[in-house]
């Protein structure tokens, strides 16, 4: 959910999850944020942002995994999570398999 003010400036972006018939907020992130989510075979949901990585616990919580200096991810058919950071100003290409 997007929250905005009068003016529809994003204020701030906030993570839902809907269990037992009610939901509830699992993550508040300011309106400059950006979090890829995404979904891992056995149904963990891993979340990459501001140059970290969590992983989504029950009790609505979420716990750091790494501080990572990355500057994009991707997620193939297969599950593998790919990220890109940099060495010495050049690319490296990274495979996990979580």
């Amino acid at each position: 959910m997007t929250l905005v003010d009068r003016s529809g400036f994003v204020r701030e972006v906030v993570r839902l999850r809907y269990l037992d018939n009610t939901w509830h907020e699992t993550r508040r992130l300011p309106a400059i944020a950006s979090q890829q989510l995404y979904l891992i075979s056995g149904g963990e949901v891993w979340a990459f942002e501001f140059n970290k990585v969590f992983r989504f616990l029950e009790k609505d919580q979420w716990k750091l995994l790494a501080n990572l200096d990355y500057r994009s991810t991707a997620q193939d058919p297969q599950g593998a999570i790919w990220l890109v950071t940099t060495d010495l100003e050049q690319p490296v290409l990274w495979k996990a398999n979580p």
